[in-house]
């Protein structure tokens, strides 16, 4: 009987994870796939520290916090199931299953459907499913039992942190900054937007979000770096005709006739696009956060961008989807250091905010955005100072953790291929706020 089978026929007769010391149920789905493809996964690496370590855990038996884990793993870049096939005692996977399981529900806030699916997944091929189900049995005990706080001294305390951000850094060296290829507003931004940093575009509808991030990505790419683009607005297709229309310099027009001619210039931006693709993949919707969190599992990308928030499914709201997603975010970059970019259309009252000389700046979705981004820039378009020029465009950067906010420029977006040139030029907002306050009182 193959496990699949084995696990289903078991699931429908107990429940996916039927209790064998008593008849209580954590309530998990049992129609799960289990037809997972489980090939492209990189071999594990410190195969004897990770047994010896797993296998002295074992041994004694102890409920250990799963951070002590996550040090040993989380240098190597090593997924869940790469731990466990580096491990060949099937009870020392089975104890790290056991472990894993409370720590999906407590600190990734998986629902038990979810974390269990996680696991079976992982352990695919490794375990058998009897084994799955009892593990998974004996972390849901653990992941009811009260967390008792621990005490810790502050000098070992400030030796786990400094710990960390060494781990960090080292990560961060390993990987390609993403800057905007312009230098003004990259020289604001020293080291570039690294590992585990949110980018935040904000702007109103046709205010170039897309071609600007196209730009960012094509130039992340270009220097070896590895990206996944969620293009919930635009189809791929349209994705594709304006990343060859950015190759070509030409129009939508040019570039249709070239494909549909199969001009000699299509043929060599074909090859261009190719080399690109290495590097780049493009998905459209519609995509909820389970889709989204498997692709970014198979893409291995360094790099996620959204186009844009708002339209993750799932979601009876605009503020509901930006919550959720958001939360989401948070978990993916904590657990694989992730560089995110995020599209938001601006919201009405920033556009009218903007417009009388505030700030502007606040995508659709409220706070939560907000709060979770790293750096943020606004795209105004604004009059020409020529009469029957194209329209000028503005970026702010509004938020910037790493250097000054708030300053303004004006980039250069080449017309129609919708490309931008490296150049900016510092502007200042011609209209000025009115204080709110007067002037000083005399006491």
């Amino acid at each position: 009987m193959s496990e699949a089978k084995e696990f289903t026929e078991m699931s429908e007769t107990k429940g996916l994870i039927g209790m064998s010391e008593s008849k209580e149920l954590v309530g998990v789905d049992s129609n799960i796939d289990m037809n997972v493809d489980t090939n492209g996964i990189q071999q594990p690496r410190n195969y004897e520290d990770i047994t010896r370590y797993l296998e002295e855990q074992a041994d004694t038996r102890l409920e250990i916090d799963w951070e002590l884990h996550s040090k040993l793993f989380a240098p190597n870049g090593m997924s869940f199931r790469e731990m466990l096939t580096a491990v060949v005692d099937e009870n020392v996977q089975a104890y790290m299953i056991e472990l894993q399981y409370p720590h999906l529900i407590q600190e990734e806030r998986m629902t038990p459907q979810d974390a269990a699916r996680v696991l079976i997944y992982s352990a695919r091929n490794l375990l058998p499913a009897e084994k799955v189900r009892r593990a998974i049995n004996r972390g849901a005990l653990l992941s009811k039992k009260p967390k008792v706080e621990r005490q810790f001294k502050a000098e070992s305390e400030g030796r786990r942190h400094r710990a960390e951000l060494e781990q960090a850094i080292r990560h961060r060296q390993t990987l390609v900054p993403v800057s905007f290829g312009i230098y003004a507003i990259d020289a604001l931004i020293p080291g570039g937007i690294t590992a585990g940093e949110v980018l935040h575009i904000v702007g109103g509808e046709g205010g170039l979000k897309t071609s600007l991030l196209l730009h960012l990505l094509c130039h992340y790419v270009e220097r070896d770096g590895k990206a996944l683009f969620f293009s919930l607005d635009m189809t791929p297709e349209t994705i594709e005709l304006r990343r060859l229309m950015r190759i070509l310099n030409c129009g939508r027009e040019r570039a249709t006739d070239y494909i549909g001619n199969d001009a000699n210039e299509y043929r060599q931006a074909k090859l261009i696009l190719e080399e690109q693709d290495k590097n780049l993949s493009v998905m459209g919707g519609p995509l909820n956060l389970n889709k989204m969190n498997e692709a970014i599992l198979m893409s291995g990308a360094d790099v996620v961008a959204i186009d844009y928030v708002t339209l993750v499914e799932g979601f009876k709201t605009e503020l509901e989807t930006a919550r959720e997603v958001t939360h989401a975010i948070r978990r993916w970059r904590k657990a694989w250091g992730i560089t995110f970019i995020l599209l938001s259309q601006m919201s009405r009252e920033s556009k009218r905010d903007a417009v009388q000389g505030g700030g502007g700046g606040h995508g659709i979705g409220g706070s939560s955005l907000e709060q979770l981004v790293d750096y943020e820039v606004e795209l105004m378009r604004d009059t020409p100072l020529t009469e029957g020029e194209h329209p000028r465009l503005i970026a702010t950067l509004r938020k910037n953790r790493t250097g000054p906010s708030g300053i303004s420029f004006e980039i250069f977006p080449c017309f129609p291929s919708l490309s931008f040139m490296g150049r900016a030029e510092h502007v200042e907002q011609g209209r000025k706020r009115k204080p709110l306050f007067s002037e000083y009182l005399e006491r």
